[in-house]
């Protein structure tokens, strides 16, 4: 990918743009064929932002579809472009 992800474990970053964060605790799920427990420090929901090269948050969607959300920001980011195709 040609842009930077974020891991938040904490929470904090997400708390600040007013995602909703909850305990972690802990979940099963089967990987390779094992069931593993894994530990979660927190639970943040799935918001989707777009920030653009001056840091101004552009885009935002609190009701993510994972089927659907990178269609949508590809969308919004054709529709928003400086550059057109």
């Amino acid at each position: 990918m040609n842009f930077t992800l974020l891991s938040d474990v904490s929470g904090e970053i997400a708390a600040k743009f007013g995602v909703p964060v909850g305990k972690g605790g802990t979940i099963t799920r089967t990987i390779a064929g094992e069931e593993k427990t894994l530990d979660r420090m927190v639970t943040a929901s799935r918001w989707t932002f777009v920030i653009d090269p001056q840091g101004k948050v552009v885009y935002r969607d609190a009701e993510v579809n994972a089927a659907e959300d990178s269609q949508k920001v590809i969308d919004f980011a054709r529709k928003h472009s400086p550059v057109k195709e």
